[in-house]
């Protein structure tokens, strides 16, 4: 893939601002909207049941069964805001939102998953965290699309100089199957490092399986 020059990695970059920006826009109307609604609904259902539902069991049921579909509402209307824009990386930070992202992915799929983080996390700009929790969420997609892949490693380490994140993770050893979700993932992580002024290096070890890396200078992340 060619490498972006200066005025493409600077588009890029401002693309990539626009779109976290609306997103996070999008996710607190979803939350603040959306969630006051369904909230409030099932508080209502919650009132109606104590009043009606004792009643009769067909309706007793038919409250049962609206209060869970209204539960269920809220818990996806979690998840889509969290994917959206993860609360934890504004509240928390850059190492929570990874870990969360990490147990989602490997609930989902099975996986076992390790983690290793530095004990202080650096104060980056905004623009910094979301720009790394999306690399590490992309690198995850990777390491998630890997060919018989069982377990899966999340190491970050920073020094002065230079901010690492690396995913590895055991299977066969191979490059992502052209056009698959792990290739278009590893093209994002590649296009926002670049972007950044940062790399990224891929290996495949003899034994199996593929170690992902990327590297950014401290001095692009915007540390305070």
């Amino acid at each position: 893939m060619a490498h972006l020059n200066s005025s493409s990695s600077e588009i890029v970059t401002k693309l990539q601002a626009l779109v976290e920006h609306d997103k996070a826009q999008l996710a607190r109307e979803i939350h603040d909207e959306l969630g006051g609604y369904l909230i409030a609904a099932s508080m209502d259902v919650t009132v109606l049941k104590q009043r009606f539902a004792s009643r009769d069991e067909d309706s007793q049921q038919k409250f049962t069964r609206v209060s869970s579909m209204l539960n269920a509402a809220v818990d996806m209307m979690r998840r889509v805001t969290e994917e959206l824009h993860p609360t934890l990386l504004d509240n928390v930070g850059l190492f929570a939102a990874l870990r969360w992202q990490m147990k989602h992915m490997c609930s989902r799929s099975k996986i076992i998953c390790t983690e290793h983080f530095p004990e202080a996390e650096p104060r980056l700009s905004a623009a910094a965290s979301i720009a790394l929790f999306r690399i590490g969420q992309e690198a995850l997609v990777v390491a998630e699309d890997q060919v018989a892949v069982t377990t899966v490693d999340l190491s970050v380490t920073v020094n002065p100089d230079c901010l690492s994140m690396r995913v590895s993770t055991d299977g066969v050893t191979a490059k992502p199957a052209r056009d698959s979700r792990g290739s278009v993932a590893l093209s994002f992580v590649r296009h926002r490092l670049q972007a950044m002024g940062g790399a990224v290096t891929i290996e495949h070890p003899a034994g199996g399986g593929m170690s992902l890396t990327a590297h950014v200078d401290m001095a692009r992340l915007g540390c305070q």
